[in-house]
């Protein structure tokens, strides 16, 4: 109830303040002929123009604000209702389950079209194979990492281990991802380990994404982060092409030798990149 009556008090409040400020830009938008005849101050009429972005700018970050702090469900791992709300989201239904796919046979599909892609491997980490494309005026890094065993508690250290390792990492790069990769039967377990990712905010910093996904491809979901209004239009179109990419390789992994490591366990990390400390607190990127 008490947040209910915050979110009304909120919006009216944010919709007086836009009613007001429109009303006004309205009123000036009518005499701006009268502002062609101020003679030197005639300039003055442009301002109008300026007016309109800035109001069409403030807009849109209010419908920003309200949807990220109202419009968006928190789901508990613990609470079994909270997970049976989880997985009516159509949206995270992607394609029909694969019984017969293994995940390892996913991760070696999609490292191989990445490394045919411009991806270099750079670096085998505790969370994953991490992987770089800086040519031709890219900045894009995939982690990538099969579980067959996963749960909310695994889910979080390697999202929390990713996040450092983007922030400490001496290459920048602005958009990041991470998959986990998991062929695993129980279902209230990989929808506990989804919310690690629904619940998260891929914004890092001012300069920096980090998108995690879980592919859950005994059940045919892929869950990402629900709350994505603080991406813009062409991060938001970049990672909708990624997800596609994800899915592709999903349904239909290309035949392929396997890697010659297993890919769920670290492995020994290469000289372009170090491993970050793990965290003592939540690291950045997920909601409090």
């Amino acid at each position: 109830m008490k947040k209910k009556r915050s979110l009304i008090s909120e919006v009216f409040n944010q919709a007086a303040v836009l009613l007001v400020l429109g009303l006004a830009l309205i009123y000036l938008w009518r005499q701006r002929a009268a502002l062609g005849q101020l003679g030197p101050l005639s300039f003055l009429r442009y301002g109008l123009w300026l007016a309109l972005v800035l109001y069409l700018c403030l807009l849109i970050e209010t419908l920003r604000s309200l949807s990220s702090s109202y419009l968006f469900k928190r789901y508990d791992p613990a609470d079994p209702e909270s997970l049976k709300d989880l997985a009516r989201l159509t949206r995270y239904q992607a394609f029909p389950p694969a019984g017969n796919v293994e995940g390892v046979k996913v991760l070696v599909s999609l490292l191989q079209y990445l490394k045919r892609s411009g991806f270099r491997e750079v670096s085998r980490q505790s969370f994953g194979i991490v992987l770089e494309n800086t040519g031709a005026g890219k900045e894009e890094r995939f982690i990538l990492i099969y579980k067959p065993m996963l749960n909310v508690l695994i889910a979080d250290r390697h999202l929390k281990e990713a996040a450092a390792y983007v922030l400490q990492s001496k290459t920048r790069i602005r958009r990041n991802a991470i998959l986990l990769i998991s062929d695993m039967e129980s279902d209230t377990e990989m929808l506990s380990s989804a919310v690690s990712a629904v619940n998260y905010l891929p914004k890092l910093s001012s300069h920096c994404v980090l998108m995690p996904y879980i592919l859950d491809i005994c059940h045919g979901r892929l869950f990402y982060p629900q709350d994505q209004s603080e991406q813009s239009l062409l991060d938001r179109y970049y990672y909708r092409q990624q997800r596609q990419l994800i899915l592709q390789h999903s349904m239909r992994p290309s035949p392929g030798p396997g890697p010659s490591r297993p890919p769920q366990g670290p492995g020994p990390a290469r000289p372009l990149a170090a491993s970050p400390n793990q965290p003592s607190r939540p690291g950045p990127g997920f909601k409090s």
